[in-house]
């Protein structure tokens, strides 16, 4: 690209002859000349646009050069725009030296030398031209660079939105996993069950409610409970509403033969995490089942917390206890080497971190399944706690560390220095964290996914007591060779 036919230079002088003669000698080389009277005009001029060089003539009328080149530099705009200066007098001394002050790059004499004058015009245009490439480069680099953040910031965003999806559709397997698993225990159950959404229509019914209300479960989905499960008050025969406020025994079943049948009753609210009713599960048992059943009492609730991924009404745990009795019973087999003592016995755990209401519900939880519970917040308190258990000669059998504790690793450490046997369960919401993923290598016992399940709590525990009652017995045939040999 040729600079010369995008880059002018202004000429200031207020002989129109003076100007004629510049433009055609600046016309043979190319060069665009805009052409100014008076000092006024130049500046003028000088407020729309740029110029690669200004030749001002000295002797101006009005505002003559020197004061022209003044009001020049102090504009921001044409701050450093070469001047040259033009004159037919030889200037003193002192106007030399005010028009170097304030900017003048050169004197030129007229009558001018067309080579002199070409040749100083050309430099300022290369000069001009490279500051303009430059500019646009600068510009241009500016431009990649910002492009360069948005694309950076939207693959951010993708990559964002894409783990963020993959943790809802890993959370939404995981749930419709766990709710088929609760859903397969509900219909193995020998109690009637019933399970219903928030508009109380009939989303399972169990084989033995379908033997106690005549219904099929294909025929009742979708059902109003009401319509499936009639109840009646025994003694005044008033019909009764099925409720979650707690339970009735004194109740009659309508099935849809008409026969009557006396029944125990417990429903269970599903809530969602802002205590909105979500679903009810009722389980109804006929009295001589109820009479046959009475064992079941003494199994811990928390079987159907993961139907829905609710929370469970406290006034209804008792009836979750027969839900829980198939989770025993898949936890609790027999295990080659292990006496049933170790499987059965009471666990000392040590629980740190956690929210406190996920906190309160694991150490409810644990402690309704008959185990010793410590419950802390930090792992400075975890510490301290293990320390002395184990200067009281009562170490915990394991100890559930929150992944959520600040420092964790930290406290792992020194749990190992204290007792290079400990067993520390780690807890996490992310299945797919990589400490889950390496727990053995990092010094875990073992790793569980948040929001932790009944069947797999029980199942830990059970893998615990079996570890420590190896260890015990290990430690006993050890020292039983020693003697043997001394």
């Amino acid at each position: 690209m040729d600079p010369y036919a995008e880059i002018s230079v202004l000429a200031v002088d207020d002989h129109p002859a003076n100007l004629r003669a510049l433009d055609a000698l600046l016309a043979e080389r190319r060069v665009r000349l805009t052409t100014a009277a008076s000092g006024e005009e130049a500046l003028r001029l000088l407020m729309d646009r740029e110029f690669a060089l200004i030749l001002l003539d000295l002797h101006l009328p009005g505002i003559d050069g020197l004061e022209t080149a003044r009001l020049i530099r102090s504009s921001p705009r044409s701050e450093s725009t070469p001047i040259i200066f033009l004159t037919a007098h030889d200037p003193v001394e002192s106007q030399v030296m005010r028009a170097y002050a304030l900017g003048a790059v050169d004197f030129l004499f007229k009558p001018i030398i067309p080579e002199v004058l070409l040749a100083k015009v050309r430099v300022f245009i290369d000069l001009f031209d490279k500051t303009l490439q430059i500019s646009r480069h600068a510009e241009e680099l500016r431009e990649v660079e910002r492009r360069h953040h948005e694309l950076r910031l939207e693959q951010e965003r993708r990559y964002w939105r894409e783990s963020q999806l993959r943790e809802e559709l890993a959370l939404e397997r995981r749930i419709y996993a766990d709710r088929q698993r609760q859903v397969a225990i509900l219909r193995s159950i020998g109690d009637a069950v019933v399970a219903a959404d928030g508009d109380w229509r009939i989303t399972l019914l169990n084989p033995a409610a379908e033997r106690l209300t005549g219904w099929s479960e294909s025929e009742a989905l979708r059902q109003p409970l009401s319509r499936v499960v009639r109840l009646l008050d025994r003694r005044t025969r008033a019909p009764v509403p099925i409720s979650s406020d707690g339970s009735n025994p004194e109740l009659v079943l309508v099935d849809r033969n008409g026969r009557e049948v006396p029944v125990g009753q417990n429903v269970a609210a599903v809530l969602a995490e802002e205590q909105r009713r979500v679903g009810v599960v009722l389980v109804l048992r006929a009295e001589a089942n109820a009479r046959r059943s009475e064992s079941f009492a003494r199994i811990r609730s928390n079987a159907a917390l993961a139907l829905e991924s609710g929370a469970v009404h406290p006034s209804v745990r008792p009836l979750l206890n027969e839900i829980k009795s198939v989770c025993d019973s898949q936890v609790s087999s027999p295990t080659v080497g292990v006496s049933g003592t170790y499987a059965k016995r009471a666990v000392r755990l040590l629980l740190v971190g956690a929210s406190s209401s996920d906190r309160g519900v694991l150490e409810g939880c644990l402690q309704e399944m008959g185990h010793c519970v410590q419950a802390v917040e930090t792992g400075e308190e975890a510490v301290l706690s293990y320390r002395r258990s184990a200067e009281d000669g009562e170490l915990f059998d394991a100890v559930f560390l929150d992944l959520n504790v600040v420092g964790w690793k930290t406290t792992l450490a020194e749990l190992h220095g204290i007792d290079p046997k400990v067993c520390v369960v780690a807890l996490s919401s992310r299945s797919n964290d990589g400490v889950m993923t390496r727990h053995r290598a990092l010094g875990f016992f073992s790793a569980l996914a948040k929001p932790i399940h009944f069947a797999m709590l029980a199942r830990e525990l059970h893998q615990i007591v079996l570890g420590r009652a190896r260890t015990s017995s290990a430690a006993g045939a050890l020292a039983l060779c020693s003697v043997s040999k001394s």
